[in-house]
């Protein structure tokens, strides 16, 4: 089962996640003053973290984690830190299949970071979808927390104006 990791959200404190990342960390910057950041990741399956590659105003790849009510990037030039906005959700159930579709537009805040990313904060937006399967239990599809580990799909895509303080 998945556990609550933003309220509102099954995203088992950030787990689903399980893309490689295609670049190894190399953070480069692009120009001095603010720096406009796109974090992505998709995963298949369950897993404690998602692969994430950082592009725009750095160039870096790494992994999300969840980390109590934020989350952390770990990159290959430092670590960012992160928080979602809290947003109600109602998962979509298909009682025909027991697919689930959760889908989640939320505010995100960059409140800063290690290394490369020292200083850095900044506001934007972020989008999670988490798809997957539930059990049927007597006819009827079961809770729609209860993904089915092996059938889910997560993708994170988050946008940022970060500016270095």
């Amino acid at each position: 089962a998945l556990a609550v990791a933003v309220p509102g959200v099954t995203l088992g404190a950030m787990a689903g996640f399980a893309a490689a990342p295609a670049m190894a960390g190399t953070a480069q910057p692009h120009a001095p003053g603010f720096r406009y950041e796109r974090i992505s990741g998709f995963s298949n399956g369950l897993m404690n973290s998602l692969p994430v590659q950082v592009t725009g105003g750095f160039f870096d790849s790494g992994t999300l984690y969840a980390s109590g009510p934020g989350l952390t990037l770990y990159l290959g030039q430092g670590r960012q830190y992160l928080s979602l906005g809290y947003v109600p959700t109602t998962p979509h159930v298909n009682p025909a299949t027991c697919r689930v579709t959760i889908r989640v537009n939320t505010t995100m805040h960059i409140y800063g970071g290690t290394g490369q990313y020292f200083g850095y904060h900044g506001y934007g937006s972020a989008s999670i979808t988490e798809t997957g399967a539930v059990p049927r239990i007597n006819g009827h599809c079961s809770s729609p927390y209860n993904i089915i580990p092996s059938t889910a799909h997560t993708t994170f895509v988050g946008s940022a104006e970060v500016y270095r303080f």
